[in-house]
């Protein structure tokens, strides 16, 4: 583990996912750069150049980058515009993608959704080429987001928290520079009887 904290640049940081993963990093000493509508990125606007002109500064001034908020396949461009900053730099790039791609859909809305995350799985898969940029893909199961309320849920188990997937977050990078976590996926379990 190192001392000196690296720069981190963080899509979606004001609500669910992302504001956990902020403020646990924030917590642990992380300098965090955070990326939303309110910060001036709203990722409907990815294939604008005043877009991408903004992220690529960014990313020459961090270290880390988690590609977090969803918006279509959006977060699969992002994550090639990255990638291809960084391809010959150690730095690191964390997707937070979802099983949901693991198993049967029924609802259109939840099928999309899917769709959308198996391509990011797919896409991590393609960059792990032995490049010096780490791409690592995180992939939760339910997690009780806002954005999870508008979806069909499980019944009887216990969604995971925003803050499930900020600790593995932070686990994965206070992980020693050598060891290189690619993927994970963490579920919500049935509730105790």
């Amino acid at each position: 583990m190192e001392n000196i904290r690296k720069r981190v640049a963080l899509t979606g940081h004001t609500s669910g996912i992302g504001k956990a993963i902020y403020n646990t990093l924030k917590k642990e000493g992380y300098n965090i750069v955070g990326l939303s509508r309110s910060t001036g990125f709203d990722l409907s606007k990815f294939h604008e150049k005043s877009f991408q002109d903004k992220l690529y500064h960014i990313l020459k001034d961090v270290d880390i980058f988690i590609n977090n908020a969803h918006l279509l396949y959006t977060q699969i461009d992002i994550l090639y515009f990255a990638y291809d900053e960084w391809r010959s730099k150690n730095k690191t790039i964390i997707n937070i993608s979802s099983t949901s791609g693991d198993k049967a859909q029924d609802k259109k809305q939840q099928l999309s959704y899917q769709i959308e995350k198996i391509a990011l799985d797919e896409a991590c898969k393609q960059l792990d080429s032995g490049s010096k940029c780490k791409v690592i893909n995180i992939r939760p199961g339910w997690v009780d987001t806002p954005a999870a309320k508008n979806y069909y849920r499980p019944i009887g188990i216990t969604m995971l928290k925003p803050q499930d997937v900020a600790d593995i977050v932070a686990y994965i990078l206070n992980q020693p520079n050598e060891i290189y976590i690619k993927n994970i996926s963490i579920e919500p379990w049935y509730k105790k009887k």
